[in-house]
């Protein structure tokens, strides 16, 4: 484990966190955990990836910042408390955690990155107050997503945003976006409501997508 002192962020990044790493911490007092935080606000790119270990994290109110695939392929990973402090997650943050089942994202959250939740086969509800932007693939592969908890009553989505979450009834988008031609080129201006969502999926070769992601 390591923590790198940022000055943009005028704190500490968090990197490396190994399965050792939770072993030495496991059952220690709150008093040991605290300090684990001290002085961290940003979760580095791929830290506790791949971690089997990790089954419940109680991210610091202090986090601002969670990197890129920082828990890919935490397969055992079913419970965590994102903070309202953190402002942008990372793509891929949580793909392949098959064990989570629901998550509440930050307030001040607006935009899923792509492939965030992607292949999270588990997650059946997800949570935001701002959120109303998902890039490329962000809830591809949730097939037992089935509830969309959103204050927002319309959302931008990316190619196959939503490819296989089929469980989804209370979708509304208002526009369709291809994020890696060109974020500005709006390519449906109509809007999409739930009943019709599955015809989208079926007009796009998911299967493709979830396959070329898997080798990513």
């Amino acid at each position: 484990m390591l923590k790198i002192y940022d000055k943009k962020i005028k704190g500490y990044v968090l990197k490396n966190v190994t399965e050792l790493d939770l072993t030495e911490l496991k059952d220690k007092p709150k008093k040991v955990w605290k300090n684990f935080w001290k002085g961290v606000k940003a979760i580095g790119d791929y830290c506790f990836s791949d971690n089997n270990l990790l089954l419940y994290i109680d991210i610091s109110k202090k986090v601002k910042y969670i990197g890129e695939g920082a828990f890919f392929n935490c397969r055992s990973l079913k419970d965590i408390d994102i903070p309202d402090s953190v402002e942008y997650i990372g793509p891929y943050a949580f793909k392949n955690c098959v064990a989570l089942e629901k998550i509440t994202l930050p307030k001040k959250l607006k935009k899923l990155k792509k492939y965030t939740f992607f292949n999270c086969v588990s997650l059946k509800t997800l949570k935001g107050e701002s959120l109303s932007n998902f890039e490329e693939g962000a809830c591809a592969g949730c097939t037992n997503l089935e509830k969309m908890d959103f204050q927002k009553k319309s959302y931008i989505a990316g190619y196959c945003a939503f490819a296989g979450c089929n469980k989804i009834s209370d979708i509304y988008v208002t526009k369709v976006r291809d994020f890696e031609k060109n974020n500005s080129q709006t390519s449906q201006e109509e809007s999409i409501n739930a009943e019709t969502k599955n015809n989208i999926n079926k007009e796009i070769d998911s299967k493709n997508l979830l396959a070329e992601a898997e080798q990513e």
